[in-house]
């Protein structure tokens, strides 16, 4: 079953002579039909690489060399046929182009990973040149449709030099990071080569605790009155996640790595025990944060938290305004990075705009919340700060929601605090109750009158909690690092 997905690309390379001497020989329905089927086997070979964690360096190479010469041979077909005019060649050969530049500009060293672009372009010039294959010469909609994947075709240009400006920065720290470190402070320690972006606030001696912030947001989502800190003694330490604020991109990522970013950064703060808290889509990396670093992770928190995808899970999103994101990644995945890449493009330099219009859409308790001047500013920096790396790292963070998590809820052996407010209309709290019937040891505390905001106006109360856990573990807070 593993091969599968590259038999499939295989198939498609085979399917090209086939369609392209049926259309010489006058028989476009036979040919029309062989090419969509080539164009099905291209959504098929993708679904089930990831589906069967199947993704090979074989598969990387076949994949998109059989969509190249598909498309390619189905366009030159039709222009040597006069089916389609010579110049609709040219928006191709100019982006083939660009990519052979930048990747010998890089020796080769940048791969370039599949878009939403590229795979909405996949498609719309599949469906283009099928429809100019079956129609009869001269009609206007295949043509439409084939100048609407080929624009964007061109419109990957832009991802991809942005891709590689990233990723040829990463051997030092670049002076517009230097300079969004300064205005958002924090600290940068390398894993593999990637950077990771970190803050520390409260006294040197606290009680270690990380927290983990909501879909996008960044590491500056923190009390916005810090003396709560210094009276709890509260070590609190926030993560950029790969992609977003000061953390370099990780395409592909999936959940299970982000234990690995936790203990790396624990490392460079000399933390051996820690808890953690986890707000909203932030739950899910606590939750594989405690599975899989059980003697290091002492205590659990999770406020406003959602589940692992399941039947029952789906059915509390179906209640909840989150469901709103994750139609679109799992109805139209290939709509959702380009709308993402728009929509973060558009909106970056009016984050204060945009925040009120979320808050209007709110029910009153969670208004309350966001008005405060304090916690709105808090939220307008975070929101600024997550969106620098544009809209890669929020897709990758949305995308890994729509999936298994890869570990089991039950695994968490840790003490586990779930926190939810009972008017929380962006995740249903009955998520909070489904997950409470599956972890051990957890405990549920539902707050009536407070919505998804509940921990901006509950900080004192769930960070003393997960003190308590801390010390019911029988740890005491560590000695300052290098003391």
């Amino acid at each position: 079953m593993r091969q599968l997905p590259n038999a499939l690309s295989i198939v498609r390379l085979f399917l090209v002579p086939v369609f392209a001497i049926l259309l010489f020989h006058g028989q476009e329905a036979a040919a029309g039909a062989v090419f969509g089927a080539a164009a099905l086997t291209d959504q098929a070979d993708g679904w089930l690489a990831r589906r069967l964690k199947a993704e090979t360096r074989f598969g990387l190479l076949a994949d998109p060399l059989a969509d190249k010469v598909a498309i390619a041979t189905a366009l030159v077909s039709l222009i040597v046929l006069h089916r389609l005019p010579w110049w609709t060649f040219v928006p191709l050969v100019v982006r083939q182009l660009v990519l052979w530049g930048l990747r010998l500009a890089t020796r080769g060293r940048v791969s370039f990973p599949v878009s939403g672009l590229a795979r909405a372009s996949a498609w719309f010039l599949y469906v283009g040149l099928g429809l100019a294959i079956v129609l009869p010469a001269g009609t206007a909609a295949p043509v439409a449709v084939y100048w609407i994947g080929a624009a964007l075709a061109v419109a990957e240009i832009g991802p991809y030099i942005g891709h590689v400006r990233r990723a040829s920065s990463r051997a030092a720290v670049p002076p517009s990071m230097a300079a969004s470190m300064a205005a958002f402070p924090g600290s940068i320690v390398a894993i593999g080569g990637q950077r990771v972006a970190y803050c520390v606030a409260g006294p040197a001696d606290g009680t270690p605790i990380v927290l983990f912030h909501g879909w996008g947001e960044c590491r500056l989502t923190r009390p916005t009155d810090r003396s709560v800190l210094d009276e709890l003694g509260i070590r609190l330490v926030t993560i950029d996640r790969p992609g977003l604020g000061g953390s370099d991109p990780q395409p592909g990522r999936v959940l299970l790595d982000w234990p690995r970013i936790v203990a790396a950064v624990a490392d460079d703060l000399g933390l051996d025990r820690f808890a953690v808290i986890g707000r909203s889509a932030g739950a899910a990396y606590a939750a594989v944060a405690a599975a899989r670093l059980p003697d290091r992770v002492a205590g659990v928190t999770l406020v406003s938290s959602i589940g692992p995808p399941s039947p029952g899970a789906w059915r509390l999103l179906a209640a909840s305004d989150f469901r709103k994101l994750i139609f679109w990644l799992r109805v139209l995945p290939f709509l959702a990075r380009p709308t993402l890449w728009a929509g973060v493009r558009l909106v970056r330099p009016w984050v204060p705009r945009l925040l009120d219009r979320h808050v209007a859409g709110l029910p009153e308790t969670d208004r309350a919340v966001l008005a405060d001047p304090a916690v709105h500013e808090m939220r307008v920096r975070s929101l600024q700060e997550a969106f620098r790396h544009g809209e890669e790292g929020i897709y990758e963070d949305a995308v890994l929601l729509t999936r298994d998590w890869g570990f089991d809820l039950a695994s968490i052996t840790q003490p586990v605090r779930l926190w939810h407010g009972l008017e929380d209309t962006i995740v249903h709290p009955g998520f909070s109750r489904w997950i409470a019937e599956r972890i051990p040891h957890s405990r549920p505390v539902y707050v009536p009158g407070s919505g998804h905001y509940l921990l901006y106006t509950h900080w004192t109360e769930i960070l003393r909690a997960a003190d308590d856990d801390f010390a019911y573990a029988g740890l005491s807070p560590p000695a300052p690092h290098g003391a």
